[in-house]
């Protein structure tokens, strides 16, 4: 689903009753319509759930070591709404519990993946991202897309275990704690091409840059060895005007043969080591480019940007220069 054929949703709430909680739990949009209850446990419901979108990120599983406490979160607590955990919903082909809605929405929005939309000021975008989170957590993996995530890990971490191996004093930011950007990024090109994007330019961190340019982006090798052997990146008839950069600063603007025969250009910029700096310079040749190519008042049509950076693992901790 995307946004531009989301612009005319009505502005219209709707919440739905997670269904038995016998498999995962599915999309909201899937859940059967919670008209058959009576008023007080539908209004209980709708409310539940919009508290469930509002603030499960406070209860997500994102602490790494998994040791401290729960925390207690007042605005996801049933009996603010009058409900009781064992309390029966009555629908039309199955008895649920009040519990079995609640660990429906546990599963949805406060896994190792959640969602918050404080900052999103307009309605109809928080109800577009509610929509595609809830179908996104509950969507089921292709076995051949397992099979080919699984071999972009593989590939990494061969490559990670050889540069540590050949190289081990080498300062190269490999992949180890980042596997998950390979998938995305894999995931992501795809998406872009397939929603009719030409060009992607791609401003990204240290940690894994190495992984995504030789895995994904066409990046030859031996020039990667050149460099880690102090050579530069540039032949020997351009020395006299470019020296080269670092081996966690390279960059490459190509070319990937995608699906059906179609083209995706990737420009991955090189970036300094204040990461953040590299922010604007990307969001300017996105935005240049998506001048030249016309593009009316909705732009991202043709030419997109992606921004990541490195946050450290805990809260408090700041921002990681890798």
């Amino acid at each position: 689903m995307s946004w531009n054929n989301c612009r005319g949703w009505i502005n219209e709430r709707k919440y739905f009753l997670p269904p038995s909680i016998v498999c995962r739990a599915t999309s909201l949009s899937s859940f059967p319509n919670h008209g058959n209850l009576d008023d007080n446990q539908s209004q209980a419901i709708a409310r539940l759930t919009e508290a469930y979108r509002n603030h499960g990120h406070k209860l997500a599983d994102v602490n790494p070591l998994n040791h401290l406490d729960e925390p207690t979160v007042v605005e996801l607590d049933p009996a603010c709404y009058g409900l009781k955990l064992d309390e029966k919903l009555s629908q039309e082909q199955e008895n649920l519990l009040v519990k079995d809605v609640v660990d429906g929405l546990k599963a949805i929005y406060c896994g190792a993946i959640s969602l918050e939309t404080s900052t999103v000021e307009c309605s109809l975008e928080k109800e577009w991202l509610f929509s595609c989170f809830a179908e996104t957590q509950a969507r089921e993996l292709p076995h051949d897309l397992k099979r080919q995530i699984c071999k972009l890990m593989v590939e990494s971490q061969n490559l990670d275990n050889f540069l540590g191996t050949k190289f081990p004093t080498l300062k190269r930011y490999g992949g180890e704690g980042a596997e998950s950007m390979l998938p995305f990024f894999h995931q992501f090109l795809r998406s872009v091409c397939d929603s009719g994007v030409e060009q992607v330019f791609v401003g990204t961190a240290h940690r894994g840059r190495n992984n995504l340019l030789v895995g994904q982006l066409n990046f030859p090798l031996e020039v990667m060895f050149r460099k880690i052997k102090g050579l530069s990146e540039f032949p020997e008839s351009a020395l006299s005007i470019a020296t080269g950069d670092v081996l966690s600063h390279l960059n490459i603007s190509t070319d990937l043969d995608m699906e059906d025969g179609r083209k995706l250009h990737v420009n991955l910029l090189g970036n300094p080591s204040f990461l953040e700096a590299v922010n604007p310079v990307a969001a300017g040749k996105c935005r240049g480019r998506q001048q030249t190519l016309g593009e009316g008042p909705h732009r991202g049509n043709k030419a997109v940007c992606l921004l990541m950076h490195g946050d450290a693992s805990f809260t408090g901790q700041g921002k990681m220069r890798m």
